[in-house]
């Protein structure tokens, strides 16, 4: 498909967006549909981001401008069965048990958390459950080999630390 244009902003701790915009003049347009996975492929490296068409809009332009969440965003879909907690578990463990989809987990956090995360969509308890351990991140890396995409959510301490604090109060 010829595509005009594509962008897509990653973001750590959240699903990321995506937009790209094709010719109403190719005649693979009609197989766009929401709900559907697009695979943004850049020419000599192979897929550049995979995501969710959330949105689909007709241009007066004779442009088709797509958008959604990159794929991370499927977790957003699914929720946790009611009445699902961990106590005194290894956060490792609680993350496992909330992927679902093809969605594997990559690094490795010890720590132990309580949580109860029934009726939440699974991508929220991920995050509520990374924010009780200080300083644990998750972004996903998606690659494909063969047609096939593989999903999987990178858990961990993400860069450097900047030395900067925030804090709130008087300026007093």
């Amino acid at each position: 498909m010829t595509i005009l244009a594509a962008e897509v902003t990653f973001r750590l701790d959240a699903a990321g967006q995506w937009r790209a915009s094709v010719p109403l003049t190719d005649p693979r347009t009609a197989e766009v549909q929401t709900s559907r996975i697009w695979q943004q492929f850049r020419e000599g490296e192979g897929l550049a981001f995979a995501g969710l068409i959330e949105n689909v809009q007709k241009t007066p332009e004779d442009k088709l401008e797509l958008s959604g969440p990159t794929l991370l965003g499927e977790l957003a879909l699914k929720t946790v069965l009611i009445g699902t907690a961990w106590t005194s578990t290894a956060l490792n463990t609680i993350i496992d048990g909330l992927l679902t989809g093809g969605w594997v987990r990559s690094g490795s956090v010890t720590t132990t958390i309580t949580g109860s995360f029934g009726g939440d969509q699974r991508l929220q308890a991920i995050l509520m459950a990374i924010e009780q351990v200080t300083g644990t991140h998750v972004r996903e890396l998606v690659t494909e080999s063969g047609s096939v995409l593989t999903r999987n959510l990178e858990m961990g301490a993400f860069g450097a630390s900047s030395g900067i604090i925030l804090s709130s109060g008087s300026p007093d």
